[in-house]
């Protein structure tokens, strides 16, 4: 996995620019985990060809981006609650306003791409943290 398509020549994304300045959405995109087992159980059904490729971006890309504003609202929306969220006006070094992953090459190579849109991912993330709450807090705390 690696790689992502920063923010060429902003592009907008909700009518936002996506050049990191102010008001941009920070984007990311998400692959649920068994769209990524089924790239790699492909991948080594067919390991002499792949083997031979360096590396591939493996994520989501643009179908199944989100903005942290829209992740937020969609949590609000599934959840019922509505937390508020601060802002911090400066850009930190760490900001990375724009993550989607470029999965063009290996969609090719393994004619694959994700099968599990945004709002199945988001709800197993959700499920899955439920399911594992006991396990999770003391880290959390």
């Amino acid at each position: 996995m690696g790689g992502s398509r920063s923010s060429p020549a902003s592009p907008t994304v909700d009518g936002w620019r996506v050049d990191g300045r102010s008001g941009c959405p920070l984007m990311r995109d998400v692959l649920h985990v068994d769209d990524l087992y089924d790239l790699l159980a492909r991948q080594l059904a067919e390991l002499d060809y792949h083997s031979r490729q360096t590396f591939y971006n493996v994520g989501g890309g643009m179908e199944n981006s989100v903005s942290l504003q829209e992740l937020t609202k969609f949590c609000q929306e599934f959840l019922g609650k509505r937390i508020e969220i601060g802002r911090i006006a400066e850009t930190r070094e760490a900001d990375i306003p724009f993550y989607v992953s470029d999965c063009a090459a290996v969609q090719k190579a393994a004619d694959w791409k994700p099968q599990r849109k945004l709002n199945v991912v988001l709800e197993n993330v959700w499920q899955w943290l439920v399911d594992h709450r006991d396990q999770l807090e003391p880290i959390l705390r």
